[in-house]
């Protein structure tokens, strides 16, 4: 249960501080005054989104506070989870701050707001004015059906299952379209592939095939070069090996007349030896450069592939050439790869499409009857909110096919009065309706969730006179069961409230202010004769607020 809350600098609110009993627990108070903000701050502690508005004007922070108190073996459970600390009473605090930051604590310890959701969700049911519409969506129907079904559990573990099945059915899709990618280039990619394994190119030097066929391509005319220096040297009638002798010979007879020549004559000789040496070393080069067309052919087909894939390739070097060739080849290979996976990932589906097909038709099996159980509790609380001639029915239908809830579809049908036909509750419940049936459904709910706290606003939306009292008497019922409170306007509700707290709006020192008041003795009773009778109470109105009093007594 709920034992205390503290609000400060919240909006019109700079501190409040009430204690709450276990029961009934209603709070009123004209419009306007700041009942929604009452709620607003306590959503905070719910984890709803923090708004740097919220804080009070002139202000650096506000923060919102609740103490529960908490036995439950689940919550201890919780906790270790967590790891928090333990405690029968639980602090839950939230801060906001004018920098736009929030924070949020369990008995002293910080904690983000997924911790902070998972404690309150189990804690509170906060139920505003607007939650009507909780009615019309399929996800609080399968909700509903699956906790009279006693099914909850086995819903969530289907769901885990469909999730998984949905991933794996999108993992199979996404290899798929990869398959069909790859198979749509296989022949292009095998065609290049055969292309790069046309010639062995791995052991190739691109810079001495270039060089041979260079040399190939310039050796006529060396050779005829060559061939003209042997010629100029050793074979023409005025060679240089001739005359170099000629001038030997000269030189040698000239020794005789001055010895200062010998050094020349020696020199001369040297020379004609180093020509005739050299002569004789171009001569065999000569031999060894041959004219070679087939090879220089051979040669300048290699080159012409290597530039050719150089260009398609975008590469520069032969290491390159053959890393394409390497990933080519891999490639090749892939779409077998793919081909497996996608085989063993079907058989993965098939299978576990057969478990989530099982577990479905187990929950279609619990939900049958607990649609029956479910209409028979809403008659119930319909008989006990001034709806004895209303009928509430479930339609439940097979679906084409497995969905997030299983192969269930549900939808509300209503009829308000005898002899009509059952229609779409959405289409022919008033907004008064609307409420009594969300109320009927809160109360055959309430023993089934087992939540601590239930906080309703105005419930009693669009009712009145003894509906209202009807509604009234509901409410204590249920309260015997949780911690109920209720936000009304409903002097027959209010007055059947263990406590009572009023919201009052006042001005002070230039300021708007709320505030939480609980009222006790006659406070109650002007209270409930001020809904009554307005402002002017008249002995009669706080007679009747009396008497309303006194019956819940």
């Amino acid at each position: 249960m709920l034992k205390q809350l503290r609000i400060q600098n919240y909006v019109l609110i700079t501190s409040l501080e009430v204690s709450l009993k276990k029961g009934f627990v209603a709070i009123t108070g004209e419009t306007g005054s700041g009942k929604s903000i009452l709620l607003d701050a306590f959503g905070l502690l719910m984890g709803e989104r923090a708004d740097m508005k919220s804080i009070r004007v002139g202000q650096e922070k506000c923060a919102v506070e609740a103490v529960f108190e908490v036995k439950s073996f689940e919550f201890i459970r919780f906790f270790e989870l967590h790891d928090l600390d333990y405690s029968s009473e639980c602090v839950i605090r939230r801060e906001i701050t004018k920098n736009g930051k929030s924070r949020a604590f369990i008995n002293d310890t910080p904690v983000n707001l997924s911790v902070l959701k998972a404690l309150t969700e189990q804690l509170v049911d906060l139920h505003s004015q607007y939650e009507n519409a909780l009615l019309f969506r399929k996800e609080f129907r399968y909700e509903m059906i699956d906790a009279f079904s006693s099914c909850t559990n086995i819903a969530s573990e289907y769901k885990k299952q469909f999730l998984s099945l949905q991933q794996l059915k999108k993992q199979s899709a996404e290899l798929q379209a990869q398959l069909q990618k790859q198979k749509a280039s296989e022949d292009y990619r095998n065609f290049q592939l055969n292309e790069l394994q046309e010639f062995d190119f791995a052991d190739w030097n691109q810079t001495q095939l270039e060089t041979v066929l260079s040399e190939q391509e310039n050796a006529g005319e060396v050779l005829e070069s060559l061939s003209q220096f042997q010629f100029d040297v050793d074979e023409s009638d005025e060679s240089v090996l001739m005359r170099l002798k000629h001038w030997k010979n000269q030189l040698s007879k000239l020794i005789v007349k001055s010895k200062s020549l010998e050094e020349f004559a020696l020199r001369m000789e040297q020379i004609h030896l180093e020509l005739q040496e050299l002569n004789a070393d171009i001569a065999a080069f000569a031999t060894n450069t041959q004219l070679n067309p087939e090879e220089r052919q051979h040669i300048e087909d290699q080159l012409s592939f290597l530039y050719k894939m150089f260009r398609k390739h975008h590469v520069q070097s032969v290491s390159e050439l053959i890393s394409v060739a390497n990933k080519l080849d891999a490639e090749s290979h892939a779409s077998e790869e793919l081909e497996l996976k996608l085989h063993s990932l079907t058989e993965e589906i098939q299978q576990l499409q057969k478990l989530c097909e099982g577990q479905a038709k187990v929950l279609s099996q619990q939900r049958m009857l607990g649609v029956k159980l479910a209409e028979k509790s809403i008659a119930e609380s319909f008989s006990k909110l001034n709806l004895e001639h209303a009928k509430f029915q479930i339609v439940m239908r097979e679906s084409a096919e497995l969905s997030l809830h299983g192969l269930d579809e549900f939808e509300f049908m209503f009829s308000a009065n005898v002899g009509q036909p059952f229609e779409q509750l959405k289409a022919v419940a008033s907004g008064g309706e609307l409420s009594r049936v969300m109320l009927a459904i809160k109360a055959a709910t309430a023993k089934l969730n087992q939540m601590p706290v239930l906080i309703l606003d105005e419930i009693d939306q669009g009712v009145g006179g003894e509906t209202g009292n009807a509604i009234g008497k509901l409410l204590k019922e249920m309260s015997q069961q949780m911690q109920l409170i209720a936000i009304s306007h409903l002097p027959q509700i209010a007055s059947k409230a263990e406590q009572q707290f009023s919201v009052r709006k006042h001005v002070f020192d230039g300021t708007t202010l709320s505030e939480l008041i609980e009222l006790k003795g006659n406070e109650r009773r002007d209270e409930i004769a001020l809904m009554l009778g307005g402002k002017n109470s008249s002995q009669a109105t706080l007679q009747a607020a009396a008497e309303l009093l006194a019956q819940e007594s």
